[in-house]
């Protein structure tokens, strides 16, 4: 008798590549220069050249069936590969492999492979998939769209960027521990009382009122003629999104880097360790210096594709504000000391008053997940850290029952 178990399958990330037929050349051998990025690099050209071939195939073929009939997935016994069209033209794909540690059957001839445990509920076509559109919002919030990098930059540009960030954003990618949360994709939301919410907006738009005229006359290249200078705002208390002043998906995506770029910043930058009294992770490295060096990330959001804006992170504990500003302040320093100073007072108040409601209600008796798919709002009780076996295929049946129910 056969036996299958989830924890004997071991699935292993083989290539993600990003490919436009318009970029390849006018001769067969030129063929490859439609290959905008490829990771792992290393790969021979001629693979490179088939995995974009199976691709092609399999879009072309499915659209004989008619203009709305898209394929963008290929499974096999041992592999999943899927694929989508972000921008018009440009095709994005993920292939994983199964990797089996174990062997099931038993014959008069020898062991047998038991192929009957690669099924969806290994890993789910939706989680698959969702990953490999998060790689490309991830993309596009930090780059930019593709066509306006190679309509500003060159396609050479565009090449070197996303070889680099495919590098980066695939190196350490695991599918082996996955669960529920990583298909509905939702964003960790710490519930307060209405009056505390209340007070924290009002004072968002305070500080957003106040820095509203202190936009630089200094001009920088492609700037645009916008007037706000805080355009977006993010308030989370330790992980967990309390207040969010930008698109649901957008504050997603960038919350998920939140603490890798701190953790960087805060490693970087000896006198940034201690945030007690409340500092910038980004923008000037030493606010009490007259010539510091200014370092904030670019991100692309609320539907601007040309200018970006920087991400400013005022730390204060366990609490951050992120200010998404206008890059003719972003190297202004006397726009962060108005800023350090009209914080710290009003911030400080508001530390408080969810500390104490945390430590109050911390602990629940409750197991529950809570998912808000309009707002991406995601509450949970359970320990994902370390979860038990039974719920981990609790949360993979969750997943299968949400994907048939299509919600």
């Amino acid at each position: 008798m056969s036996s299958s178990n989830v924890d004997d399958i071991v699935i292993q990330f083989e290539k993600c590549f990003v490919f436009n037929r318009k970029f390849e050349g006018r001769a067969e051998e030129d063929d490859y220069l439609k290959i905008i990025g490829y990771f792992p690099p290393n790969k021979p050209l001629n693979d490179k050249m088939i995995s974009v071939g199976v691709v092609e195939a399999l879009t072309h073929f499915s659209k004989t069936f008619g203009s709305e009939t898209v394929c963008d997935s290929l499974f096999t016994d041992n592999s999943k590969f899927v694929f989508i069209e972000p921008e018009p033209g440009y095709w994005m794909a993920l292939f994983v492999k199964h990797t089996y540690q174990g062997v099931t059957a038993l014959s008069t001839t020898g062991p047998i492979q038991d192929f009957s445990v690669y099924n969806d509920g290994n890993l789910p076509y939706l989680l698959l998939k969702s990953k490999l559109q998060d790689a490309y919002r991830t993309f596009r919030i930090f780059h930019g769209e593709m066509d306006n990098i190679v309509n500003t930059n060159g396609i050479e540009s565009l090449r070197a960027t996303m070889d680099l960030f495919l590098e980066n954003y695939w190196k350490n990618a695991s599918f082996n521990n996955w669960n529920i949360f990583d298909i509905l994709g939702g964003v960790h939301y710490l519930p307060i009382l209405p009056n505390d919410f209340l007070s924290i907006q009002s004072f968002i738009n305070q500080v957003v009122s106040k820095f509203s005229s202190f936009k630089s006359k200094a001009k920088i290249p492609n700037s645009s003629s916008r007037d706000e200078v805080i355009r977006g705002c993010l308030f989370i208390f330790d992980s967990y999104l309390v207040y969010n002043g930008i698109s649901q998906e957008e504050s997603r995506i960038i919350s998920q880097y939140l603490s890798n770029i701190i953790d960087e910043r805060v490693k970087y930058n000896s006198q940034n360790a201690n945030t007690t009294s409340g500092i910038f992770i980004t923008g000037p490295e030493d606010i009490q210096s007259s010539v510091t060096r200014f370092s904030a990330p670019k991100v692309f959001i609320n539907g601007d594709l040309t200018e970006g804006s920087n991400v400013i992170i005022y730390k204060m504990n366990r609490l951050q504000l992120v200010l998404f500003v206008d890059p003719t302040v972003c190297s202004n320093l006397t726009f962060y000391t108005s800023l350090r100073d009209y914080l710290n007072e009003d911030i400080n108040n508001l530390y408080k008053t969810l500390s104490d409601y945390i430590f109050k209600n911390g602990d629940s008796v409750l197991k529950y997940i809570f998912f808000n798919g309009s707002s991406l709002a995601l509450k949970t009780s359970l320990n994902m850290q370390t979860p038990s076996l039974a719920l981990k295929e609790t949360l993979q049946n969750l997943c299968t029952i949400r994907s048939q129910l299509k919600v």
